[in-house]
């Protein structure tokens, strides 16, 4: 996601967005899904004074999925229940 920013290049950072908004939907990590959405959709509609703000809130729900007592993935729809 850094390449892709630090490279302008915004298609790239706008399907890596997509990629991990539907993973987290998936897990059930809505703060990671939330933060993926907002900086695909700036993505989508060229606003890109934003995006690295943006890209440095994904990074930062997707690192607390890993602390201890962080969001995880508690709320997972049971998909193999």
């Amino acid at each position: 996601m850094h390449k892709a920013l630090a490279e302008h290049n915004i298609k790239e950072l706008q399907e890596q967005a997509h990629r991990l908004k539907g993973s987290a939907a998936l897990l059930g990590a809505e703060s990671v899904r939330q933060a993926a959405n907002a900086l695909e959709q700036s993505c989508r509609l060229g606003q890109t004074g934003e995006l690295e703000t943006q890209v440095e809130s994904l990074l930062a729900a997707l690192a607390e999925l890993s602390k201890p007592g962080g969001q995880g993935i508690k709320d997972a729809p049971q998909i193999f229940g």
